[in-house]
């Protein structure tokens, strides 16, 4: 058998990478934020990062005097502070921590309520 069979074989072995879970300490703290979720605002925050360096080079190779009243009317604004909490909002385990969250709250107001009525 050649070596790099061996290597394969001591690759399949390996045990996977797990990342670790929030402890229970810090669960008052909300979720743990993984791996996954950097890499998706990393990923697009370095696709917003070329865009805006296209559009540069673009806009730098036209004239300025140039003037259409269609450039006027064209309307290209996006919300980048909407799409950047939709990393961890599409996430159905942060969906049930607010639930959760919001319950205790409400929880929590209750007694406080009905402590303060009666005395």
């Amino acid at each position: 058998m050649p070596f790099a069979a061996f290597k394969k074989i001591k690759k399949a072995e390996r045990k996977k990478y797990l990342e670790r879970g929030q402890p229970q300490s810090r669960k008052h703290l909300g979720i743990l934020p993984k791996h996954r979720d950097f890499k998706k605002v990393a990923k697009r925050s370095e696709e917003e990062r070329k865009l805006v360096k296209s559009l540069r080079q673009e806009a730098a190779g036209k004239n300025d005097d140039e003037f259409y009243f269609a450039m006027a009317k064209k309307n290209k604004q996006t919300d980048t502070s909407e799409r950047d909490l939709t990393v961890y909002s599409e996430d159905s385990k942060y969906l049930d921590y607010v639930a959760n969250r919001n319950k205790k709250k409400l929880a929590n107001l209750v007694p406080d309520m009905v402590t303060t009525e009666c005395g």
